[in-house]
């Protein structure tokens, strides 16, 4: 999207992209990398920028938590860390902006919450409601925050016996800063006449006792419920095994026990939203935090389970750094990309590891050989940074699907659906046509395939048709 907004000098609808209608923010400052010096530097300011800035967030909550320097640079340790974290500083994903504005709209917040009788900490609940503003604009997920600390103020007023215009005030100053980024909700709707993405066809737990198979799984195995299954990318077992020390610790520091409640609520709305540990990362750096403050106030007696949890926290954190180490350095020579700029060499030797993505071979075709306006109907998911043309993959977009099966239509109309919207080639994975069970689809059919198209090219299980 962001290099779409480059290209074209504009926020333009991209209808073949996924999450096209989605909030733009984090997109928009992806934009600004490219204005700044092309696709690294979008990248660097949208991970490596947003995570540093985190990082500072998080150090700068645990010190409000009055945590020691030790306890804090934990806390940063533990998330930092973990393979979710890790894997997201490898990738173009938009969830480290998210979490960074999110948690110092949080922060923000907790310096009014903790004074809120001073009139000059009304100017922290303003500067909080802009950063939710951002961080909404980038994720809808935010409302699930913005609600527990709207009802947080609630509470507070009523707590204090304070009258509904003093209530109105303190909720409008909060508000209305958000109110700006409802621009995006509006456009959602014009786009795709949805308001928001729910996420309810996405694999997800059920239920009562779902809630702990799913923080289980998170911690143990991946990604929560979704098709990456064991490999998906996991928190890890530090904040699960570390949170059960608060039974032993006694006068427990009452922000932390807010931080606590705050963190359960967030994780049982998450549970009836999108079930992955992406849309839960700053639940997880306030958790993170909480495990720093537990091993800093464990009492003396227990000196060698303090030292025991320290000692596995670091193991833990090698392992998983030294993974991505590995992954950046040596494997896919992420690190040396950047520095050298070579996309082509990059690309050769990396792309046809992912099964996912149209694999080298292919993507040189289709951007070397292909008319640049060329419209591409896929069963496959896309790799949107390398391919340069339209390619309308399986993946949510509002532009037009053409997963059809042959139960649902027959050859003739597909084949003048796909002439109606101007498709000229399809591109058909097998791998990503088995994993999503896509043998049924028209494109996928033999028939289909030698009356209405032609074969021009074939590599590594990947095929692309000109439409007849």
């Amino acid at each position: 999207m962001a290099r779409e907004y480059f290209l074209n000098g504009a926020i333009v609808p991209v209808d073949y992209y996924y999450g096209s209608s989605f909030p733009q923010n984090g997109q928009l400052i992806g934009t600004i990398g490219f204005l700044m010096g092309g696709q690294i530097t979008a990248q660097l300011l949208m991970i490596w920028c947003m995570g540093l800035l985190s990082t500072i967030t998080i150090y700068s909550i645990s010190k409000s938590l009055n945590l020691s320097k030790n306890g804090s640079l934990i806390s940063i340790l533990i998330w930092n860390t973990s393979i979710s974290i890790l894997f997201l500083y490898q990738s173009s994903k938009i969830d480290i902006m998210w979490s960074f504005f999110d948690l110092l709209g949080i922060y923000a917040f907790s310096k009014w919450f903790y004074d809120y009788n001073s009139q000059q900490k009304s100017n922290w609940l303003v500067i909080s409601g802009f950063m939710f503003s951002m961080s909404f604009g980038i994720k809808h997920v935010s409302a699930f925050t913005i609600f527990l600390l709207l009802l947080a103020i609630f509470l507070v007023m009523y707590k204090n016996n304070n009258s509904l215009k003093i209530t109105f005030k303190y909720s409008f100053l909060f508000l209305f800063p958000i109110s700006i980024s409802f621009f995006w909700i509006f456009r959602s709707y014009i786009l795709s006449g949805s308001l928001f993405y729910s996420g309810s066809n996405l694999p997800n737990e059920t239920g009562l006792l779902g809630i702990f198979d799913i923080i289980w799984n998170m911690s143990m195995l991946g990604n929560a419920s979704s098709f990456e299954g064991p490999m998906g990318k996991s928190i890890g077992p530090t904040i699960l095994a570390i949170l059960p020390t608060i039974l032993i610790c006694k006068n427990i520091n009452s922000k932390v026990l807010h931080v606590l409640l705050f963190s359960s609520f967030m994780i049982i709305l998450w549970y009836n939203g999108v079930q992955r540990a992406r849309h839960l990362l700053p639940t997880l750096a306030l958790l993170s935090v909480t495990c720093g403050y537990l091993i800093d106030v464990l009492p003396s007696k227990y000196i060698r389970y303090k030292f025991f949890l320290i000692t596995m926290i670091v193991t833990v954190s090698l392992i998983n750094i030294s993974q991505w180490i590995h992954y950046n350095f040596f494997s896919i020579k992420r690190v040396e990309y950047i520095f050298n700029n070579d996309l082509d060499n990059y690309l050769e030797n990396n792309l046809d590891k992912f099964e996912w993505y149209p694999n080298f071979s292919m993507t040189k075709f289709i951007n070397n050989s292909l008319p640049k306006d060329c419209k591409i109907a896929a069963l496959s998911t896309g790799n949107s940074y390398y391919i340069n043309r339209k390619f309308y993959s399986v993946s949510k977009k509002i532009g037009p699907s053409f997963n059809e099966s042959i139960q649902d239509i027959d050859f003739i109309k597909f084949y003048e659906k796909l002439k109606e919207f101007g498709i000229t080639h399809i591109f058909l994975n097998h791998f990503v046509i088995n994993q999503y069970q896509l043998h049924l689809c028209i494109l996928n059919s033999h028939d289909f395939q030698n009356k209405y198209l032609k074969k021009i090219m074939s590599s590594g299980g990947q095929i692309i048709y000109e439409v007849l």
